[in-house]
């Protein structure tokens, strides 16, 4: 079981309000989305889960019936939520193997995937474990984040504009990676920009704006899309 509930949570930076009274379930064995324009909240909502938000936050955040509103983020990690940040924040000068083996450092009270099954997941991983991280192909750095991750064994995954830079083929890969780890039983949270490919392959897909969730499901997301490509139509109109 891996239920995540945020209530009434709010963050602010300073004087701005990035997020205003969210209510959200996270139900265990799904893959939620989070979809909207850039500055509705998405990614703050992750790094307040994961406790790792520089913002002043209030609310609730309560993971399989605990408060952990107060948790640090080396606790939450512990207790099973795992955060894969936007822009993938590997060590671009360690190695691979290094990388992978640096996320388990001091995590002994917690039982730890071996090297070896982050190379079956990702064999290319393991084709290169010698090899710089930073000369990895922008795929190929997504799945060492991805499995660095998953090195302490998550129930909780915080999945963060994981497609972001890639080719088309490379995001199909990496949202194959998202199924599957569904369909092993690990909850999902997902932020990304191709809304409608995230729509697709969530369970519970959420419209957020201006720091609020503002729709739920195929309609909301259809309206979303909608109002993307007028928008677009609209600065095109605008340019020319």
């Amino acid at each position: 079981m891996s239920r995540l509930e945020l209530s009434d949570l709010h963050v602010r930076y300073g004087a701005v309000a990035a997020l205003r009274g969210v209510d959200l379930v996270v139900e265990s064995g799904t893959i939620l989305a989070l979809i909207g324009p850039n500055g509705a909240g998405k990614s703050t909502t992750l790094l307040a889960m994961a406790g790792a938000c520089e913002g002043k936050v209030s609310g609730r955040i309560v993971f399989n019936g605990n408060d952990i509103s107060l948790h640090s983020p080396e606790k939450r990690t512990r207790a099973g939520i795992a955060l894969v940040p936007e822009g993938r924040r590997i060590f671009t000068k360690l190695s691979v193997e290094q990388n992978l083996t640096v996320a388990r450092a001091g995590r002994a009270d917690r039982a730890e995937v071996e090297v070896e099954e982050i190379y079956e997941r990702f064999p290319v991983l393991g084709d290169f474990a010698s090899r710089q991280a930073g000369l990895l192909s922008g795929g190929q750095q997504q799945q060492l984040a991805i499995g660095r991750a998953l090195m302490m064994r998550p129930t909780v995954l915080l999945l963060d504009e994981p497609s972001l830079g890639l080719s088309p083929k490379i995001v199909e890969e990496v949202f194959q990676t998202v199924v599957t780890l569904r369909d092993e039983g690990m909850t999902i949270v997902l932020v990304e920009q191709n809304a409608k490919r995230a729509a697709e392959l969530a369970d519970v897909t959420y419209v957020m704006r201006h720091g609020k969730l503002e729709g739920k499901g195929a309609t909301a997301v259809t309206e979303e899309l909608a109002q993307a490509f007028f928008s677009a139509r609209g600065d095109e109109r605008t340019s020319s």
